[in-house]
């Protein structure tokens, strides 16, 4: 794993894309249908220092996670990891680097937003100990964010999720 170069942003697009195709069997084809992350939006999160890439033997990025902060709280924008390397523990080792930068950032909290029934989503995180912020406790840029992505992804539902990094 290795802090992501402006080298690897097109790759970065591909993996998630790759792994988007997986929403098409559970009747969110239009994710796997949509854009990646634009170019420019990755490559701004790369010259930030806040995207890590897992690569192959090649060097190649297979997996990516990105990070931002929204009401000064590690916010995890991204993170997702080619099919072909699934469940091999990638995700989990990048958002553990994301947490690494976070505490080393002085942050104690990472937030994220994803969808409550997705299998690879919400429950996935819960084993990696997030849980579930009620609304009443969301942040404004949190709600903001489930605002605009509940739009998009109408009916799915959309959930807030914490993890304190103690």
């Amino acid at each position: 794993m290795r802090p992501a170069t402006r080298d690897d942003v097109e790759q970065i697009r591909e993996v998630e894309r790759a792994a988007d195709e997986r929403f098409r069997d559970i009747g969110l084809g239009f994710v796997a249908d949509g854009e990646p992350t634009s170019y420019a939006a990755v490559a701004e999160s790369v010259d930030r220092g806040t995207t890590w890439v897992e690569v192959d033997g090649d060097g190649s990025p297979v997996a990516f996670a990105s990070v931002g902060i929204v009401d000064g709280c590690a916010h995890l924008e991204q993170l997702s990891v080619h099919p072909s390397c699934a469940r091999q523990g990638i995700g989990r080792a990048l958002v553990d680097a994301v947490e690494v930068w976070a505490r080393d950032h002085g942050l104690t909290v990472m937030t994220l937003t994803t969808f409550a029934d997705v299998p690879w989503n919400a429950p996935y995180y819960r084993r990696l100990g997030f849980d579930v912020v009620p609304e009443a406790l969301w942040s404004p840029g949190v709600r903001e964010r489930i605002a605009e992505e509940s739009a998009f992804f109408d009916p799915w539902e959309r959930v807030a999720m914490a993890k304190p990094l103690g």
